[in-house]
């Protein structure tokens, strides 16, 4: 993970924020409870010391957020997948849109060359039948996509669907993929797209990274 990555990446300032809450809160509920200690009366001895408890919930809030911004943060820096339903602040925009990674290469066109058919006497064309010709299936090119929504961490191209599979490549953001088939499967609560990057190697993709390119 680069550095512009990094100053980009929201649990790492999350993660910055729990800290810097974390101690402000301290302080402010020490400071009421040493407040509470040399009051005069009992009304203000009572409102420090709920001061003081309220510091200390807001405290804790902060070391919560802090500590789970700071383990989604390792997962993206040594890229694991981060679950949908541990990921949060999910409504955040992608900054990927801001600082896109990658730029977008046009897919090349495929150019096809006829063969030729076998010329064929009269006498062989009278008297034998036409050889047909077995065709192996070929999967259809449906469309173009790029990944994104990664937040900067990219997405694994798996062999199968499933967190299980095994992890053929490494995608980062702005990578161009070709959709070769419909429709997605659903494994371990994703549902997973069969894909082809652009060097030919084909496996499965998580379809929430999967952006369409525009034509």
């Amino acid at each position: 993970m680069t550095a512009i990555q990094i100053v980009t990446n929201y649990y790492f300032w999350l993660t910055v924020l729990g800290l810097i809450g974390t101690w402000f809160a301290w302080k402010k509920a020490d400071k009421n409870r040493t407040r509470a200690a040399f009051a005069d009366t009992a009304n203000e001895k009572k409102r420090f010391r709920r001061r003081a408890v309220t510091s200390r919930i807001t405290m804790v809030l902060f070391i919560l957020i802090g500590l789970q911004a700071a383990a989604l943060f390792v997962m993206q820096v040594l890229g694991r997948d981060i679950p949908v339903n541990l990921a949060i602040f999910a409504s955040l925009p992608d900054l990927s849109q801001v600082f896109p990674e990658a730029t977008e290469t046009a897919m090349p066109e495929e150019t096809v060359i006829p063969t030729a058919l076998p010329s064929q006497s009269p006498q062989e064309s009278t008297s034998s039948p036409e050889p047909t010709i077995a065709v192996s299936p070929t999967p259809v090119r449906l469309a173009q996509v790029a990944v994104g929504n990664t937040n900067f961490r990219g997405v694994n191209l798996r062999a199968e669907p499933g967190l299980s599979g095994k992890i053929l490549a490494k995608l980062p953001n702005g990578t161009v993929l070709i959709v070769i088939d419909l429709p997605t499967e659903l494994a371990d609560g994703y549902n997973w797209q069969r894909v082809e990057t652009l060097e030919g190697v084909q496996g499965w993709v998580v379809e929430d990274f999967l952006l369409p390119i525009e034509p």
